[in-house]
């Protein structure tokens, strides 16, 4: 049985003295499933997030929207927690 190996998704960080991969799949779902996320405001929240992850201590390795959800691949180093993640996208 043969493996398929995701580029980009298998990478390893190094930084003396350790090796990481750390990486969250966060889903922002719209209250009540309501198709929400339509036309261009889709794209420009994607742009946004985009944008955040630039000025921040995390990268976003993808990022997909549907008319009522966005999925959020998101890498870090061990030192930033999930929850500065958040207070970060939070406060811009």
């Amino acid at each position: 049985m043969e493996r398929e190996i995701v580029p980009n998704m298998t990478r390893y960080t190094t930084k003396s003295p350790c090796k990481f991969s750390l990486k969250v799949h966060i889903i922002l779902v719209c209250k009540y499933r309501k198709s929400f996320l339509t036309g261009n405001l889709g794209k420009w929240i994607k742009t946004e997030l985009s944008n955040i992850a630039l000025d921040s201590e995390f990268d976003i390795d993808a990022i997909e929207s549907d008319k009522d959800h966005i999925h959020i691949l998101i890498s870090y180093e061990p030192q930033v927690s999930i929850s500065m993640i958040y207070e970060v996208a939070h406060i811009q």
